[in-house]
């Protein structure tokens, strides 16, 4: 039904939640959310509540805080061990940020993304009656539920509000890509908006069908011929891009623990869905010679963990140390490649580039303990 409504021109214009921008880690420069670039100057409007543009601001600058204070905290760290002078610290410093501070360098960015994206940033002030949000806040009606934390959903009524009204003026039902329930709910009621949980679905959507014909020719050779050798160049990206997986290691312990930076490994295993008969590519963005799609991927990464545990000293006020362990495990995973493909559709004719999409991940290493060895009986024998 959405797919046949963008088709008759009723949905056109699309926007996204806050929650999905944080989904995709604010990267305006690459995977999913660069290619929002494809609704400048298009049929489509791209629209953003100003709301949301302004908590994306807040999450990016605190990101960017963030990492300009473990950066020098790191500098600081490695002058201690490698003596480094004052002036190489000051030189190091400004090599990676320059004269830009955390505030600068998140509204470049942002005003950049609007820029090249062309969006249309509705503010709340020019759509949002005061009598219709109280009304929606007393009656507790969508986005507001009826809960103690219902205050805290001003923000989202604003920015759906505004939204709505921006629909109704010009016309044009506005899909919305959001995971929030609340959102999910205003939705519904709404005759103006229409809400989808993920945005590659809700990008591939405003593809033409000869996208769609794409991905399937491109699935059926992939699964024969290969003569594009797709395996080997993504399997190929997937080792020369591993720094777009944050890996996150997770375990479980009866003890207080540290963990230091895991070491780790990824094995390509296969193209994901590969031995089924389903579409192996979701188109994402085309032009008149290219053709973007999305491609999962299955990877196994074989990761160790260095640990140390503690337990507190009522005594000494304090954390005592207590062992060590080094953990390894096997976690496989799945991840999205970006593949541009050159050629005018359905007829491709090379690959211009691969792009994996930046992800967390979290691998399990379950439960651990210290490596006890000989001193097992002897820590029983003090607790």
């Amino acid at each position: 039904m959405i797919k046949q409504e963008i088709s008759d021109g009723i949905i056109k214009a699309i926007t996204l939640d806050t929650n999905i921008f944080d989904g995709k880690q604010n990267g305006f420069e690459y995977g999913l959310l660069k290619r929002l670039q494809q609704f400048r100057d298009s049929e489509t409007a791209f629209v953003l509540s100003d709301i949301v543009v302004q908590e994306i601001g807040a999450h990016i600058r605190k990101a960017a805080s963030d990492a300009q204070s473990s950066i020098k905290n790191s500098i600081k760290e490695a002058a201690n061990s490698w003596i480094l002078s004052k002036e190489t610290r000051s030189n190091l410093a400004q090599s990676i940020w320059g004269d830009d501070t955390p505030e600068t360098i998140s509204k470049k960015r942002l005003d950049d993304f609007i820029e090249k994206t062309g969006a249309v940033v509705v503010k709340a002030m020019d759509h949002v009656a005061v009598d219709d949000l109280v009304h929606r806040y007393f009656r507790c009606l969508p986005p507001f539920e009826n809960k103690e934390s219902k205050k805290h959903e001003f923000p989202d009524a604003l920015a759906l509000i505004s939204i709505e009204s921006w629909a109704t003026k010009n016309e044009s039902k506005v899909l919305v890509v959001t995971n929030d329930g609340g959102w999910k709910a205003y939705c519904k009621e709404s005759p103006w908006l229409v809400a989808i949980s993920d945005l590659g679905d809700a990008l591939g959507l405003f593809q033409r069908e000869t996208a769609q014909y794409t991905c399937q020719l491109l699935s059926e050779e992939l699964r024969s011929t290969d003569k594009l050798c797709l395996v080997r160049t993504i399997e190929d990206a997937i080792y020369n891009q591993e720094s777009k997986f944050d890996f996150d290691p997770d375990a479980c312990s009866a003890f207080n623990f540290d963990w230091d930076w895991p070491e780790y490994a990824l094995e390509f295993v296969q193209i994901h869905g590969i031995d089924n008969d389903e579409v192996l590519f979701e188109p994402i963005e085309i032009g008149d010679d290219y053709l973007v799609a999305l491609i999962k991927v299955d990877i196994n990464v074989n990761m160790s963990c260095d640990y140390t545990f503690s337990v507190y000293d009522s005594l000494d006020k304090d954390y005592t140390q207590i062992g060590s362990v080094t953990a390894t495990t096997t976690e496989e995973f799945v991840a999205d490649v970006l593949v541009t493909i050159k050629g005018t559709m359905p007829n491709c004719t090379s690959i211009e580039e691969v792009e994996v999409v930046k992800q967390r991940v979290n691998v399990d290493f379950g439960d651990i303990e210290p490596d006890w060895g000989d001193d097992h009986d002897h820590y029983d024998d003090e607790v």
